[in-house]
């Protein structure tokens, strides 16, 4: 949770009941909350040696936690990592931007850089090994809806940057949903692939289909969320397999966060409140 008015972030483990309250940076805490927009936070198992397994971070209790703070007026986005083992911030870089975050969509992870998106046609991509801030431009051919229309993925084995687009429906042509990749040329030089089209999906009806939105997206299982005015489904993007979770007779406007319980032996497994005044 992420507090823009006392300017800290909430971090609790529901695994191990840990829970931390971390003030931002003195550079941007010590600042007017008028000059900034929007913050947003994620959260980074501390551990990212190759073969580490996520699911026993709660033996550890040791995190990462990437800021992303945006100006007022739009023009400059700010970020910078606390790691918990030190409790100290890192340097703060900052790079042009011309939109804020959003928000209710959660950066994913690809390697070493959290990536997230921005009103508008813009993707951040921090990289928390080289400690570099820079933005990504979505494919010029994509055709901007709303900001439901767009989904950051972990595409090519869970490695390379993917994004989701709705395509805009037509009078006369409707092309579904676009699966894009970011790849290198022969020249070394990055840039988009269309590498699928989604036109049709068993299980939804065509016109369902048509409207549906985007509000929810597990990068560990590659899973998408795609809410349409009869229910909200789940689609795993590698099968293509679709599975109804919730019926509804209209628009739910639900959003969706990945959650994952695990039982270990040994340990208990309860409810555990937090506390707010941490």
């Amino acid at each position: 949770m992420l507090s823009e008015s006392l300017c800290e972030v909430f971090v609790w483990d529901p695994l191990n009941g840990q829970q931390h309250r971390v003030p931002f940076p003195p550079e941007l805490r010590d600042v007017k909350r008028e000059s900034f927009c929007l913050c947003s936070a994620t959260v980074m198992c501390a551990d990212d040696q190759d073969g580490h397994v996520h699911q026993d971070c709660f033996l550890s209790p040791a995190f990462k936690l990437v800021l992303i703070c945006t100006s007022r007026d739009l023009k400059t986005s700010f970020s910078c990592v606390y790691e918990s083992a030190s409790g100290v911030w890192g340097n703060i870089v900052s790079t042009s931007t011309t939109d804020m975050v959003l928000t209710l969509r959660p950066g994913i992870l690809i390697g070493k850089t959290v990536y997230w998106l921005f009103h508008g046609r813009e993707i951040l991509a921090f990289d928390t090994e080289r400690q570099t801030l820079r933005v990504i431009e979505i494919p010029a051919e994509a055709q901007h809806v709303n900001s439901w229309s767009f989904q950051l993925l972990r595409t090519d084995d869970d490695s390379v940057l993917g994004l989701a687009v709705k395509s805009k429906p037509g009078i006369h042509m409707w092309e579904g949903i676009h699966i894009w990749e970011r790849k290198l040329n022969s020249d070394g030089l990055a840039g988009w692939v269309l590498m699928q089209k989604i036109n049709q999906l068993e299980g939804i009806f065509s016109c369902a289909f048509r409207n549906a939105e985007m509000v929810g997206y597990d990068e560990e299982l590659n899973v998408m969320i795609l809410s349409t005015y009869s229910g909200d489904f789940m689609l795993r993007l590698k099968s293509m397999q679709i599975r109804l979770i919730s019926k509804t007779d209209g628009w739910a406007h639900t959003v969706y966060y990945p959650y994952r319980n695990f039982y270990t032996a040994g340990r208990g497994v309860g409810w555990k409140w937090v506390d707010p005044n941490l």
